[in-house]
Order: C-alpha cells, then sequence, then structure tokens
C-alpha cells in the first residue's frame, strides 16, 4: 500500500530556490544603492520592502515542504531526524533566551541586558532562522550520505 504524501511536489522547490535567489539579489541591491527598503515611507519601496519580506519566508517554507527529485524511505528518515534536530535547537534557543532574559540584567546593564535579549529573540521566534537551520542540516545530511554511499560502491 502505497503511503500518501503530504509533501509538495519537487517543482514547488525549485521555485522556492528561485524565490530566495531574488531576495539575495534584492538585498544585494538595497545594498548597492545604499538605501534601506525596510524603513522607506514611499508606496514603491513600501512594497519592495513588503516582496523583500514575503520572498524569503515563501521561498523557505517551499524549500522545506517540497519532495526531493528522488524521494524514498531513506529521505524521509533523514527529514525526520533533521526535525527532530530543529525541535532541540528550538528548545534549547528557548531555553537560552529565558535565562538570558532572567538573568541578563543582573549581570549587565539594562541596555546591554535588552540587546542581549532581542538578539536571543531573533533566533528563536525567527521562523526564517528555523527554515534556514532546517534546510543546512537536511542538505547537508543528503549530501553526506550520498558521498558515503558512492565512496562505499553502493
Amino acid at each position: 500500500m502505497e503511503q500518501k504524501s503530504l509533501l509538495l511536489p519537487h517543482t514547488c522547490q525549485k521555485a522556492g530556490w528561485w524565490m530566495l535567489a531574488a531576495f539575495a539579489t534584492l538585498l544585494g541591491l538595497s545594498f548597492v544603492i545604499k538605501q534601506n527598503i525596510i524603513n522607506a515611507t514611499n508606496s514603491i519601496t513600501t512594497i519592495l520592502a513588503f516582496v523583500v519580506i514575503c520572498l524569503p519566508t515563501v521561498g523557505l517554507i517551499f524549500v522545506c515542504l517540497s519532495k526531493e527529485k528522488n524521494e524514498d524511505e531513506f529521505i524521509n528518515y533523514l527529514r525526520m531526524r533533521t526535525l527532530k534536530w530543529i525541535v532541540v535547537y528550538a528548545f534549547i534557543s528557548c531555553a537560552i533566551k529565558a535565562t538570558v532574559t532572567y538573568a541578563a540584567p543582573y549581570l549587565f546593564s539594562l541596555q546591554t541586558a535588552g540587546t542581549i535579549a532581542q538578539t536571543c529573540s531573533f533566533f528563536v521566534t525567527n521562523p526564517m532562522v528555523l527554515g534556514l537551520v532546517y534546510i543546512i542540516i537536511f542538505k547537508a545530511s543528503v549530501l553526506y550520505y550520498n558521498l558515503k554511499s558512492k565512496s562505499d560502491g553502493q
């Protein structure tokens, strides 16, 4: 009996990579023209800022939730193992954030403590960071096992 997959087709993964490439291009252009498009006031740059915020989010969702070109049980195993490590990362990040948030005011000045708490908050609550960590771990695992199987002659 074939198991139903809830993942998106592989073409969505390709579209996600193109969205991430477009985001990197727009981000690079914003540095070249030295205009901060995130804090812009006129309507064109506001729309551009919205696109710059949405492109990586949608791109990461497409890449994370799409099938690989050759999807099999081992790829599913790697996907589940990667999700396990993302959950572990999120719990550790939350513990560090809680520790820093409540301990930093006693250890540092209030301004430094606020900066540390904001930095920790970014790495815990930002879904783009979790998506990037997922992609890095999953793709590195797939690459490692592909290279290992080729060196073993399988």
